[in-house]
């Protein structure tokens, strides 16, 4: 949910309705899957952001995974784009209009120092957030008890869940990255969303000034 966070902030890419469904797709049905509910597929919307998984609902690897990698799903804008998928032997859906690319290794620690390299030498970011499409609220992992303090990404009490800005900000939800030392001020069920009001939670001044510039940058539509 983080790591599709800061894509969906960056890209401008939408994030689903209800968070991530992580679908089991193996590579070759990925342009058939990966693509808008109108479509034939299962996202939401069209330029959405979702995460593949790599076994099926009884927790069987299915064939063909991506595990360890990343992909990109791809549409053509026009028929001479449509046309090159078909004559370059590119995996389409049944339409032609959408193709995939992956790669089946996400090389993390190397593309890290990439990206200070960048930094250091050439005073650029390899990526920064221009929107805030997206923002991942708290999860109860299990019951919370009132006065429990809540110990953050990563944590034993809560996980996250990837929602749209607008709905986490309207609905007053908690962010996990700022949920670190919540107090519950109420029990809390397993699986429930945690809301600011569900806590006691102090923010510094510059945490406050960030989370209200966010706000300035929501993508409505």
């Amino acid at each position: 949910s983080i790591e599709m966070a800061a894509v969906a902030n960056a890209s401008g890419l939408k994030c689903p309705k209800n968070g991530l469904t992580y679908p089991s797709v193996g590579v070759y049905d990925i342009a058939n899957k990966l693509i808008p509910k109108s479509a034939g597929g299962v996202l939401d919307f069209e330029g959405q952001v979702e995460v593949i998984s790599s076994i099926d609902e009884n927790k069987n690897n299915i064939p063909n995974d991506l595990r360890w990698g990343v992909y990109i799903v791809i549409k053509a804008q026009n028929e001479y784009s449509k046309n090159c998928f078909k004559e370059y032997g590119m995996i389409t859906d049944k339409s032609g209009n959408y193709s995939a690319i992956w790669r089946p290794y996400h090389y993390i620690g190397l593309e890290l120092a990439q990206s200070m390299y960048v930094i250091a030498i050439d005073k650029r970011a390899t990526g920064q957030t221009n929107y805030f499409n997206a923002d991942v609220v708290c999860v109860a992992k299990k019951d919370i008890k009132n006065g429990e303090v809540l110990d953050g990404e990563g944590g034993f009490a809560a996980r996250g869940r990837l929602f749209t800005a607008e709905r986490s900000i309207k609905e007053n939800l908690l962010p996990l990255g700022l949920s670190s030392g919540a107090i519950a001020k109420k029990d809390i069920k397993k699986d429930d969303l945690i809301y600011m009001n569900d806590v006691e939670i102090e923010w510094n001044e510059e945490v406050l000034k960030a989370r209200e510039y966010q706000k300035t940058l929501i993508k409505n539509g």
